[in-house]
């Protein structure tokens, strides 16, 4: 038996199925949108495709049979979406999306609400931490390598370690090239962040002493996570501004924004940026009582995170309240 669904391209999806009326995919899909919202979104790809078909199918000098065809179109589509509605609304005041609607919304409830749970049980492990301040913030300013090898890189590397754990098939592995295909069909990202974003797959570059082709690596275990996603659409779109922001960047930089895609969506995965971190430990210097001394390790944190200097006065503004 075939999948009943129609696809995006306006075609009946040819899997064929065992049981049921939908191919998984599909019947996912079916089960986050509800009966009316499916029927709708597949009247309209139905009619993109009869009009696409329209214009292929009738060259220019042909003009008034397109519109014609164009017109007919039109008609059937808005009589078949009435009629639709029609019988929507013919069944009564209850709505068969609600049921699917109120799933979605309770499945988006317990993801805040697992959320929240994890923040509160940080915040419990902080308040619990009794650590001299000071002596660990003078330590830090004093060492010889900067935040972004000492704190930020560690924190980088433990994501990128949660990120590859996400499974990837075997035609998607670094030594193909599907994954680049699908993102550049799916996302849309522009000339330059496909140009880059290439460059970066293709090198077997080891950034962060995490292996040869590592950015590549972490881009097919992304790529995986989009696919089978349920929020896919929202996170294509993050993607390709991802890729389009880090043009430009350092290649620890590509890697970090790669990974920042799934901030928020994927389980368990806290993403911050350097600056977040920086801002943490600067805020920690309020516990030095002498202004001065606050100002100086302040000026030392910041010389090590290689900050710029004109930017100091704004970082240090707020140490000297």
């Amino acid at each position: 038996m075939q999948c009943c669904a129609i696809k995006t391209d306006g075609h009946q999806c040819t899997i064929r199925i065992t049981e049921g009326l939908r191919c998984k995919m599909h019947e996912a899909k079916y089960q986050n949108t509800g009966p009316n919202a499916t029927r709708v979104t597949e009247l309209r790809y139905i009619h993109k495709k009869n009009m696409d078909d329209i214009y292929h199918r009738n060259p220019l000098d042909n003009r008034e049979v397109r519109r014609a065809e164009i017109r007919a179109e039109n008609i059937r589509y808005l009589t078949a979406v009435d009629a639709l509605m029609r019988s929507i609304q013919e069944l009564g005041q209850q709505n068969d999306d609600d049921p699917f609607i109120a799933r979605r919304l309770a499945m988006i409830e317990e993801r805040r609400r697992v959320q929240r749970l994890q923040q509160e049980r940080r915040a419990n492990e902080l308040e619990r931490q009794v650590v001299p301040v000071r002596r660990e913030l003078e330590a830090f300013a004093l060492d010889t390598q900067n935040v972004h090898t000492t704190v930020v890189v560690d924190a980088v590397k433990h994501t990128i370690a949660k990120v590859l754990e996400i499974p990837v098939p075997i035609e998607y592995r670094t030594d193909t090239m599907k994954t680049l295909t699908e993102i550049i069909d799916q996302c849309q990202p522009s000339r330059k962040a496909v140009w880059q974003m290439t460059a970066k797959f293709c090198n077997d570059e080891d950034i962060y002493d995490m292996g040869p082709g590592i950015y590549a690596k972490v881009l097919n275990s992304v790529w995986q996570y989009i696919k089978s996603s349920e929020h896919g659409e929202d996170l294509k779109k993050i993607l390709s501004s991802e890729l389009v922001d880090c043009i430009g960047m350092c290649a620890q930089g590509n890697l970090s924004r790669i990974c920042n895609v799934l901030s928020g969506y994927m389980e368990g995965l806290e993403i911050r940026s350097s600056r977040e971190i920086l801002q943490d430990k600067l805020a920690q210097l309020m516990e030095i009582d002498d202004v001065t001394s606050r100002i100086q390790v302040g000026r030392a944190i910041l010389h090590n995170a290689h900050i710029p200097v004109t930017e100091w006065t704004a970082w240090l503004e707020a140490l000297e309240g």
